[in-house]
């Protein structure tokens, strides 16, 4: 969940997309078992070739921990931001959701397969307070395209009324919290992210 500082000094205006934050409210009531972050040595040609290095990861990770095909899922978004787009240029990589029984090797595994055929990966447990999912689908929002695998197989325990659940989140202006689309700047407190959200 993004939580609310209350520094009058940190007052700024801010982005908010109800589209996103339903989406990453949505997303986070699956039961996540790691979120990673994961860079590449060398480029991929392209989108696809990076999808098949994270569906390759996948593959090898249920692979050598014995889950069965069914048992593991992802969300992911591949962020990619070049000159010319805005901002500074930012090196393709992938954020990521992974969920998959537990294993007390799953972490070491995970960053070693990883680390092995593709590049850097920072992973972590899960933490639904946490704000991951808002992260991901903020990424998507800004033109990153959603991967998705075996989603339909998770069971989903967040809430059923997603427009319901923003009246009670504080990150959620008050004058904004039956929106369901458009984008908004709201002039006052800066929201924390997560260490998450961090490069």
């Amino acid at each position: 969940m993004i939580h609310p500082q209350s520094s009058q000094s940190t007052q700024q205006l801010i982005t908010y997309r109800p589209q996103q934050q339903h989406a990453g409210m949505f997303i986070s009531g699956f039961d996540w078992r790691l979120y990673g972050t994961g860079t590449f040595r060398q480029m991929p040609r392209d989108d696809h070739e990076a999808e098949i290095y994270l569906n390759r990861f996948v593959r090898q990770l249920g692979d050598s921990l014995h889950f069965r095909k069914k048992e593991i899922a992802y969300y992911a978004a591949l962020e990619d931001r070049t000159p010319g787009l805005g901002g500074s240029p930012v090196r393709k990589h992938w954020h990521f959701l992974l969920a998959c029984p537990d294993n007390p090797y799953l972490l070491s595994f995970s960053k070693q397969l990883w680390e092995a055929s593709n590049g850097w990966l920072k992973i972590q447990p899960y933490d639904r307070e946490q704000s991951a999912s808002y992260y991901i689908n903020k990424l998507i929002s800004d033109g990153a395209l959603p991967y998705e695998r075996n989603l339909e197989t998770l069971h989903y325990t967040g809430p059923s009324d997603l427009i319901e659940a923003c009246t009670n989140n504080p990150y959620v202006a008050d004058r904004l919290k039956e929106k369901t689309f458009g984008e908004y700047l709201v002039h006052g407190l800066s929201y924390s992210v997560g260490a998450e959200t961090q490069q």
